[in-house]
This record gives C-alpha cells, sequence and structure tokens, in this order.
C-alpha cells in the first residue's frame, strides 16, 4: 500500500483515470486472498482470476505478476511446509491469467469483436517516443509517421528500436530528459 501510495503514475493520473478504482480493488482483492490464509488450488484460482479482471481493466500484471512472484518465492515459500503442493497452488495463479488472458484475446479475435490482438504489437514504440528529447518524451506526429511507415508489426518494431537506438547514444541529452520528466 506504501509503494502504491507513492507510484507517481498513480498520483498524477488518478483523477483522469477512473478505472482504477474497479481495478485497483480487483488487485486489492487478489492481493488479500494471498495473505489471508494458507494458498490452495481454489484460492489460487480466484486469485489468477482477479488478476485477470484488474489487468483488463487497467494492464498493470506485468509488474503485479513480478511482485507477486518475487513475493511468493522470498516470503511464502520460507513459511510452507509442503514446498510442492505451495509450487503447484503458487503456479495455478499463473497459469489461470495467462490462459484466460489468452483464451479472451483468442475469442475476442475468433468472433470478430476485436481485429487485432490485445497483446502489445508494437513493444518498442512507446519507448522510442517516452525517449524524444525534442518533444520531453510526448507524443509527436513526426515520430508516429516514422514508426508506422512500416507496413508490418516487424518493421514497426525495426524502425522504433532505430529511433531507441539513435536516442539512447546522446547521454547527456538523455539525463536532461530524465530530469525534466522527473
Amino acid at each position: 500500500g506504501l509503494l502504491l501510495a507513492l507510484y507517481i503514475p498513480n498520483i498524477v493520473l488518478t483523477s483522469v483515470l477512473t478505472n482504477d478504482i474497479v481495478a485497483t480493488f480487483l488487485f486489492y482483492l487478489a492481493f488479500y486472498l494471498i495473505i489471508c490464509a494458507p494458498l490452495n488450488m481454489k484460492k489460487a484460482l480466484f486469485i489468477g482470476f482477479f488478476l485477470f479482471l484488474g489487468n483488463i481493466i487497467r494492464p498493470m500484471a506485468s509488474v503485479i505478476l513480478l511482485a507477486l512472484a518475487l513475493y511468493g518465492l522470498f516470503i511464502l515459500l520460507s513459511q510452507q511446509e509442503k514446498k510442492v503442493s505451495f509450487f503447484i497452488s503458487f503456479g495455478t495463479i499463473f497459469l489461470t491469467f495467462f490462459t484466460m488472458s489468452f483464451g479472451t484475446d483468442q475469442l475476442l479475435l475468433k468472433t470478430g469483436l476485436a481485429t487485432q490482438s490485445g497483446q502489445s504489437t508494437n513493444l518498442y514504440w512507446k519507448i522510442a517516443l517516452g525517449l524524444n528529447q525534442e518533444t520531453n518524451g510526448k507524443w509527436n506526429q513526426e515520430d508516429y509517421d516514422y514508426v508506422t511507415a512500416g507496413k508490418t508489426p516487424t518493421l514497426r518494431d525495426k524502425y522504433a528500436k532505430q529511433l531507441v537506438s539513435k536516442r539512447l547514444n546522446a547521454p547527456k541529452k538523455l539525463a536532461r530528459l530524465m530530469k525534466k520528466k522527473f
């Protein structure tokens, strides 16, 4: 809770992103189930389900799943007597989350409700955009036109990586940008 209270995007964007309220409730519900009693298979299914629902509303699962994995390995594992059953139950959380995410994605694609995958299709675009020193990391038409000139996802990734590489090669400018961003 303390780390979430100090999480800068949460402070800056709270008044804008009202969907955070429902997603945060679902994430906290999953956290509660993790810490309130010993982990079992049934609880693990619910935890994975609540993390999945929260992620649909506000995609933050990569950070949460990493934190959960570290918590499980360093805190919960030391408290468990039956290590094998713990690993099975703990793994069920991740299996449930990823199965539901993939299944929902495929269902939306197959039914035609979505034209492209909900998974990130251009992983490097946001990084390239955020490293633009001239625009202080904000969206701009020039970067957009450069990256979207690629007609395939592979080409768009290649163009975005070129921008990232170019922008990382100017450490002084990058330091000034990070200072402005902070």
